[in-house]
């Protein structure tokens, strides 16, 4: 039943977004939970694909409110913003 769920919110996601690549989005829903909380690159994520593919699963989900990127950051001053990398990011599910 789970699987079911998980597949008709996956068709979902596609038909609303042109741009969605399904195995992408399928892999991204099936990993990102074991790095909840980890910093992650976006090669790490799904080195098989390219970047440009998974910032786009990703940006997908975020919109869905199925996990938010966190960008990562050094902390070294305020606001916090200003060391954060665009390459390395948390995600929260």
């Amino acid at each position: 039943m789970q699987e079911e769920i998980f597949q008709a919110y996956l068709q979902s996601l596609i038909k609303d977004n042109r741009r969605a690549d399904i195995d992408s989005l399928d892999h991204i829903m099936r990993t990102t939970h074991s790095f909840v909380g980890s910093q992650i690159k976006y090669t790490g994520l799904d080195p098989d694909r390219r970047i440009e593919k998974t910032k786009t699963s990703l940006r997908i989900l975020e919109k869905a409110l199925i996990l938010q990127i966190i960008k990562s950051s050094n902390a070294n001053s305020l606001p916090l913003s200003s060391g954060s990398s665009t390459k390395k990011f948390v995600t929260s599910q």
